[in-house]
């Protein structure tokens, strides 16, 4: 993770051997070689985590856990689960999956009209005909939906679309 950058880098994951064993390993395709930019909010958070670690544990090496226990090791994924739900049984919240958090990673840019393309290497899938068919439902529409006006091909378009403006509302918008 690079805090300076707004970047981070992935190219190793823990997975399960064969034992049941926690391992480092790599992403399983190539696409799971990437790197996700940071939000402002989030390199804030982060930068404040690290500086606590560091208090707790000493200056860290790059390849140390960014999320630990208390006695610097890393978390055991299972762990992390339990606390999840601890957590959102203690908000109030419906019960959701921790994995569901991944899927709501990619709903919500879906939702906001980025292409699946840039979707689907955010979540560092080998294809986007994957992300397309997991994610489906978010981009059908109906037929309804999407009017087609015959005016719209003859004249010329206003703008492109912005990663913050649907294409659905872009062509409602333009063909109204």
């Amino acid at each position: 993770m690079n805090l300076e950058r707004a970047e981070l880098t992935v190219t190793r994951n823990y997975i399960r051997n064969v034992t049941g064993e926690w391992v480092l390993g790599e992403p399983k395709t190539r696409a799971g070689f990437r790197s996700i930019p940071l939000a402002d909010d989030m390199v804030v958070l982060l930068q404040a985590h690290h500086k606590e670690e560091e208090r707790w544990f000493g200056a860290r090496a790059d390849e140390s856990p960014v999320f630990t226990r208390s006695s610097g090791e890393r978390l055991d994924p299972s762990n992390l689960a339990w606390l999840f739900h601890r957590l959102v049984r203690e908000a109030g919240l419906p019960r959701i999956r921790f994995h569901g958090l991944r899927h709501t990673a990619a709903s919500l840019p879906i939702r906001q009209g980025v292409p699946p393309k840039v979707v689907s290497d955010r979540l560092g899938h080998a294809d986007v005909a994957f992300t397309l068919s997991v994610y489906t439902y978010l981009y059908e529409i109906s037929a309804g939906q999407l009017p087609f006006h015959s005016a719209s091909c003859c004249r010329r378009s206003p703008q492109r679309p912005s990663p913050q403006v649907s294409e659905t509302d872009w062509w409602l918008n333009c063909s109204s």
